[in-house]
């Protein structure tokens, strides 16, 4: 899964970042669910980024939230539950936070891409494989992150 992401040059590090953040939440969690709530978790994004020095530029979690429907790993919903499509938007993808927030509530992870989420010991298998491509990548911003989660 890692290795199939499709991730732009210009920001390698939001579709790793997004999952790690992810990762996070769902470890959390007292029994799994595959429900990843948009607000919390591009909210997450914007306060590791901030952290870690950026504050604008590269601070666009809910870009990685909306393409990670492209790389088929969740599927996204409405708050009537009701999948969003890309036609949901004028340019077939929000253009903001506020965008995607106005008709995205939640991803739900596809079954197809579920045992990389479901228990703590494969999400810790999924996040050492993030933070391998991040290593690999040898980018600031991706280092930076790396420190951040001690790596």
């Amino acid at each position: 899964m890692i290795n199939q992401l499709r991730r732009d040059v210009r920001a390698k590090h939001y579709k790793p970042l997004l999952l790690l953040i992810t990762l996070d939440f769902l470890d959390k969690q007292k029994s799994f669910a595959p429900i990843i709530p948009a607000k919390k978790i591009v909210d997450e994004f914007e306060i590791i980024m901030r952290k870690i020095g950026y504050k604008k530029d590269h601070n666009k979690g809910w870009m990685p939230f909306w393409h990670l429907s492209g790389d088929n790993i969740w599927n996204l919903y409405s708050i009537n539950h009701q999948i969003v499509k890309r036609t949901a938007f004028k340019q077939f993808k929000p253009k903001t936070k506020k965008q995607l927030l106005s008709k995205v509530n939640y991803a739900l992870i596809n079954l197809d891409k579920i045992n990389y989420f479901s228990s703590a010991n494969k999400r810790a298998i999924t996040r050492k494989q993030i933070f391998n491509l991040l290593k690999k990548d040898q980018e600031l911003i991706g280092n930076k992150i790396l420190e951040y989660y001690n790596v």
